[in-house]
């Protein structure tokens, strides 16, 4: 998580200590775990693997980074590390869990990018808790007109952007030495330009001092001027880390922002135990120290869980906020069945996708309520 909110959550007693100068650990475990996947070739996972061999060890703690740069550098040690730890895990499904969930992420904003871009209609695609995520950045050089923001904290997005300048640095040494003539200085100049220009870094402590996601667009020069342009919200990796109040105060704050007719926002989510401990049918086939161990591992991170939910009751927490849960079978039909309704279902978590569907939802739920 790279947001941070500090509230006190009704389900865990644990306080968040992530500090301004450290970036999330959760953040960097999930990149780890998908860089993973570099050395069976998928191009996401080599990719993803590039940058965190590139991440400066001030910025994880140093027997992490050491495990994570031998893991990314040879195969043989990535294959034992996997083997290993999926023995471990059993049928739980963890790192295919967090893959998958990417493949998720993806699949919205492309499916919503490819639907607007027939119709002709400028569209925005909002990255929210980004962490070491690179979604935005490969889709941006595909989609050149749209306009992607990423919206981070502040240390973990310092982490992010140093990788990626030493990522650019590798390449442009890399493409000098491969040169058989000298480059010029127009050239020179030329390569420089590393980022896509329509990709927006967003750093700011959005949820801390008062600091809403508004606030945080316009201190980066953002100006949210027009509601009338439909807008994807990926929210991954965030809601399980936030209490219910917060999680609320996002959705409604998003229905404000980016609120109209073709807005989504493609999240996940956990589905908490008396314990506070994932629980889903596919942790149910393993033995419950799994589930434990996962809970220890992101209060020693200073994130612990504090907020789930059952997929049968998306539906009616979202009443009242503007959104509404997309039946699973229309927004993930690629990926098996004997899903929820409205959620699919891999690894630990959930992934679900809502769309805008106006004030209407929020005038029936007060009739509701008053009646």
């Amino acid at each position: 998580v790279c947001c941070c909110y500090h509230n006190e959550s009704k389900i865990s007693p644990t306080t968040s200590r992530m500090r301004d100068d450290l970036p999330s650990l959760t953040a960097g475990t999930v990149a780890f775990v998908t860089a993973l996947r570099w050395y069976q070739g998928h191009k996401l996972g080599i990719l993803q693997a590039e940058l965190m061999r590139n991440l400066h060890q001030r910025y994880m703690p140093l027997p992490l980074w050491m495990l994570m740069q031998i893991c990314l550098s040879f195969q043989f040690a990535a294959m034992i590390f996997l083997s290993f730890f999926q023995m471990i895990m059993g049928k739980a499904e963890v790192f295919d869990g967090v893959w998958m969930r990417k493949v998720y992420m993806e699949a919205q904003v492309v499916q919503f990018l490819e639907t607007h871009e027939r119709e002709g209609k400028d569209v925005r695609v909002i990255i929210l808790a980004a962490g070491y995520d690179l979604l935005a950045f490969r889709l941006a050089k595909q989609y050149p007109n749209v306009q992607f923001i990423e919206i981070d904290h502040p240390a973990t997005g310092e982490a992010k952007l140093s990788a990626l300048r030493n990522l650019m640095e590798q390449q442009r040494e890399n493409n000098r030495k491969s040169e058989s003539t000298p480059l010029n200085s127009k050239d020179t100049e030329s390569d420089a330009i590393w980022l896509p220009i329509n990709l927006i870094f967003c750093h700011d402590k959005v949820g801390e001092d008062g600091c809403t996601i508004r606030q945080a667009l316009e201190k980066n020069g953002l100006k949210v001027r027009d509601t009338e342009i439909p807008t994807a919200v990926v929210m991954e990796g965030l809601s399980f880390y936030l209490t219910e109040k917060e999680n609320k105060s996002i959705f409604r704050e998003m229905g404000v922002l980016f609120g109209c007719n073709g807005s989504i926002i493609a999240f996940d989510f956990f589905y908490l135990d008396e314990y506070c401990r994932p629980s889903n049918p596919n942790l149910k086939k393993v033995s419950s120290w799994v589930a434990s161990f996962m809970k220890l591992k992101v209060e020693l991170c200073g994130e612990p869980f504090k907020w789930g939910i059952s997929p049968e009751n998306l539906p009616s927490w979202f009443e009242g906020t503007g959104w509404e849960p997309i039946p699973s079978i229309e927004t993930f039909q690629n990926y098996g069945a004997n899903h929820p309704k409205y959620a699919t279902m891999m690894g630990m978590e959930y992934e679900s996708t809502v769309k805008w569907v106006g004030r209407k939802s929020v005038h029936s739920a007060i009739l509701r309520h008053h009646d």
